[in-house]
């Protein structure tokens, strides 16, 4: 993907993912599982960047299922537990700075372990602080890179048909983040408070769905997601809440 820069040159943006995953069952009551990749190319954040940087990410994804209890009881209990890591770049290595970019490229995610986290910037403007391409290659709060999860999860089935789930999540930065805000102008946006943290915790999250399967071919579902942040945002004491019913048909 080419980036036009300033005096009419062009340099190359490009992300090569390469990856492994695994699985295995050391016994009947557990399932264990592992994925790492990757990634390198070349960088090119936005026209103003001086050089054509290099581009070393990586990320992990490791977890396993207990189904001990679900051999023993009627309501087929399950338990979870997983951690995944995306990469993330040092604010202090910018976007027009040299040497090797490290944040993660979310390139085409096929699965989402949380209903509101992992959505925010990713579809929308929901940030809590603006990344800004001249200076910032991704923000505090961005749910794609500089990011390590930990996700404990269990489901049942208390009655023949309906299937119960719980999801509970847990955020934090990898690498230093900037908190950066801006104040409009008249001028144009300025500058506001700027702090330079080392580390932090972004929120936890829980999730629960319920899912009824009338028939073979039609089923419903009820979810329930509530987001709490954490110290990375400033003066966050409200908690994001979402509620979904949706009905699913196959032909």
């Amino acid at each position: 993907n080419s980036v036009e820069k300033w005096a009419a040159i062009k340099d190359k943006n490009s992300v090569h993912t390469f990856g492994v995953r695994g699985s295995l069952e050391p016994m009947d009551v557990l399932y264990l599982f592992g994925e790492t990749a990757w990634q390198t190319g070349t960088y090119v954040g936005n026209r103003v960047q001086q050089n054509q940087r290099d581009r070393s990410a990586f990320a992990l994804d490791v977890g396993g299922e207990w189904k001990w209890l679900a051999e023993k009881l009627a309501w087929k209990p399950k338990f979870g537990a997983e951690y995944i890591l995306y990469s993330g770049n040092n604010p202090e290595n910018t976007t027009q700075a040299a040497g090797t970019y490290n944040g993660w490229d979310m390139m085409y995610r096929g699965k989402f372990d949380s209903a509101i986290r992992e959505y925010i910037g990713r579809f929308y403007n929901s940030f809590e602080y603006q990344p800004r391409q001249d200076v910032l290659d991704a923000c505090a709060d961005a749910s794609y890179t500089n990011q390590s999860q930990v996700v404990f999860s269990a489901s049942a089935t208390p009655v023949e048909a309906v299937t119960l789930k719980a999801n509970y999540n847990l955020f934090w930065n990898m690498e230093p983040y900037l908190t950066d805000h801006f104040a409009s102008a008249a001028g144009g946006p300025v500058q506001g408070e700027q702090e330079n943290k080392t580390g932090g915790f972004i929120g936890q999250e829980l999730d629960l769905s319920a899912t009824w399967d009338y028939t073979e071919d039609v089923s419903f579902n009820v979810l329930g997601a509530f987001f709490v942040p954490g110290e990375v945002y400033q003066n966050a004491d409200k908690t994001a809440a979402d509620l979904v019913g949706s009905v699913k048909v196959n032909f």
